[in-house]
């Protein structure tokens, strides 16, 4: 996986190699824009709606619609959460199917 903030050039043909998520798609710059400087070291985030470290270690999950780090020290208490969340989403699955609403089998199942 890889994970880019600046924008990314031909996304199609770089997404059918492996997973790759970035801020935005555009052309390439005239020179190299990124190198690789470093490996299992802390990466600083630090834009005006951010202000984090990912770590060595720590967990990267990345989706269509965004990015969430889990740092390793939370993962073993995150676990049983997302259980919950499987099991919810789950139920919900079964609800809306049978005609209910997404609303309304998140008001019975997430609240």
């Amino acid at each position: 996986m890889t994970l880019s903030k600046p924008l990314v050039e031909r996304i199609g043909r770089l997404k059918k190699q492996k997973q790759i998520f970035a801020r935005d798609v555009g052309t390439a710059p005239p020179a190299e824009l990124l190198k690789v400087a470093a490996v299992n070291v802390p990466v600083k985030l630090q834009t005006d709606e951010q202000d984090m470290t990912v770590r060595p270690g720590d967990y990267i999950v990345a989706d269509l619609n965004g990015v969430v780090v889990l740092p390793r020290e939370l993962a073993e208490a995150a676990l049983p959460l997302m259980a919950k969340q499987v099991a919810a989403d789950s139920a919900m699955a079964v609800e809306i199917s049978k005609g209910t609403s997404f609303t309304e089998a998140s008001k019975k199942f997430r609240s």
